[in-house]
Order: structure tokens, then sequence, then C-alpha cells
């Protein structure tokens, strides 16, 4: 939780994370630092527990896989900031 409130700064954000994801929604996260992707996306799956994801989950997508983008299936997923640049 601290990581998430670091980075979004607003408690209302975190809670329409959490709510996308209790609700299975597809959640793509950007950012420049591949460890800072990590630690978002397994810190929204901490804050669902006793929940959990059952869908596809990458917390860094490497370029080679963009297509996974295109799933009709609920994805969890971050990308880097130049990969989102070359899309």
């Amino acid at each position: 939780m601290p990581v998430l409130l670091n980075i979004f700064k607003d408690f209302r954000i975190v809670m329409k994370l959490i709510t996308a994801v209790l609700l299975e929604r597809s959640i793509v996260f950007v950012s420049e630092h591949t460890s800072l992707l990590s630690s978002t996306i397994l810190g929204l799956l901490h804050m669902i527990k006793p929940f959990g994801w059952c869908h596809i989950l990458i917390p860094v997508l490497p370029d080679s896989l963009l297509e996974m983008l295109d799933t009709p299936m609920p994805i969890l997923v971050g990308i880097t900031f130049q990969t989102y640049e070359r899309m």
C-alpha cells in the first residue's frame, strides 16, 4: 500500500484501481522504471487479498509480446514508456 500511495498520491485513485481489479477489468500500467511497474502491480494484487487475480498477469511485458494487449480476457500488465511510445 505505501508504494501505491507514494505513486498516486490520492487515495481515490488507489480505490478505483482496486475496484477495477475486483471487477476484472484490464489495466495497463506505463512507467519508465521496470521495478516500479512490478512493485505497483504486485502491490495492487496484495491489496485485494483474500481475493486473487486469476487472469493474465505480466508485471513487465516484453516488446515481443505486445499482441497480448489485444486479448479479450482481463489482463493486468505493465509496459515501459519506450514501448508505449512505439505503439
